[in-house]
């Protein structure tokens, strides 16, 4: 008995710091409090399941500018839609991760369906609605990890990543800055890096910003909504109606 004893306490010596090397590192407390205040400036207190966005729409490509009515939709941390009904064509992508890693696809006016790279599925689903992002997930999940990095300026600087210990390259894929307006704590700025579908060590650098933020059902909902693509505006939406928890079903999320 005594050396079934010994083994059993030699294995384990060995296996509890491979335990604890494959952990996540715990969450900075600043950054677990900013992220809850946050939330709560974005949500009222109230549990957000779902989110319906829409309004207009201007998508600028180099010298190519189009208008028209974008929808956005989101279920819980894992889903999302957007829906763009342009001058120049329909473009529409989806988002679904509740079955494990994220998956996704577009379409562009041409209406084939492409799979989205999956190096371009480690950040927020919902990048166009903070509120089901990773500030409130990382609540849930021990595999995000959020980092106070500080003041700047006007904002308090909020770091968010993945981490998994079999994967090296999952904190750089995943990593989201958010910069929250110091008085309010509501989203001002979110960053992040996308890449080409080929290549995920070149960073293409996404920047959306939030403003004009209204209050829907105890909700506050950023009615203006931007997104760059390397310092150069791409979307510029003005939404003109928003609602939540309608019961969006999961066959929303999907391109066929």
């Amino acid at each position: 008995m005594p050396k079934v004893i010994s083994l059993l306490m030699i294995i384990a010596l060995v296996v509890s710091p491979l335990c604890a090397a494959s952990s996540a590192p715990p969450s900075d407390p600043q950054a677990v409090a900013f992220a809850a205040k946050s939330i709560a400036a974005m949500t009222g207190g109230s549990a957000i399941a779902d989110v319906t966005l829409s309004g207009n729409v201007t998508r600028v490509a180099g010298s190519d500018q189009q208008t028209g009515t974008a929808t956005l939709t989101a279920k819980g941390f894992a889903e999302s839609r957007v829906d763009l009904a342009l001058s120049g064509g329909a473009r529409s992508e989806a988002r679904n991760a509740s079955a494990g890693p994220s998956v996704g696809n577009w379409l562009g006016p041409d209406g084939v369906v492409h799979a989205v790279v999956s190096s371009n599925c480690y950040t927020d689903a919902t990048w166009f609605y903070p509120a089901l992002g990773a500030l409130s997930a990382a609540a849930t999940n021990p595999s995000l990890v959020l980092v106070y990095v500080g003041q700047e300026s006007s904002y308090q600087h909020l770091q968010a990543y993945t981490y998994d210990a079999n994967f090296s390259t999952t904190k750089q894929l995943s990593t989201t800055d958010f910069y929250l307006d110091a008085q309010t704590l509501l989203p001002s700025i979110v960053m992040f890096n996308v890449h080409p579908d080929n290549d995920s060590t070149v960073n293409i650098a996404i920047q959306v910003m939030f403003s004009d933020y209204r209050n829907v059902n105890g909700a506050m909902i950023p009615f203006h909504i931007q997104r760059y693509v390397n310092d150069s505006l791409l979307l510029d939406i003005q939404l003109t109606s928003a609602s939540i928890n309608t019961g969006i079903s999961d066959s929303n999320f999907s391109l066929h």
